[in-house]
């Protein structure tokens, strides 16, 4: 399955991108691309009542985690600076 690389380049390159998910194993590549992945982010979206904006960042934080490129220590701090959130409601 193609990832959507378009959604995940404001902040890395499309090669970078492509390159993180070609080498993942089949389970994270399907992580990434699942239906229940989509589903469980919108459940926070909706929870939370997050704008377009905030849920295309919880989607491309959420998805650099997998890839690797981001620390999952550094998610919240990223999560909190990415939604303009305080890290205590990331």
């Amino acid at each position: 399955m193609a990832i959507d690389i378009d959604m995940y380049m404001q902040t890395y390159s499309s090669e970078e991108i492509q390159k993180k998910y070609s080498a993942l194993d089949a389970n994270l590549q399907h992580a990434i691309t699942s239906v229940q992945t989509a589903e469980s982010i919108q459940k926070i979206e909706l929870k939370h009542v997050l704008n377009d904006e905030q849920s295309k960042a919880l989607a491309e934080r959420t998805a650099y985690v997998i890839l690797g490129i981001e620390h999952p220590n550094e998610f919240v701090k990223n999560i909190s600076q990415s939604l303009k959130i305080p890290d205590d409601k990331a």
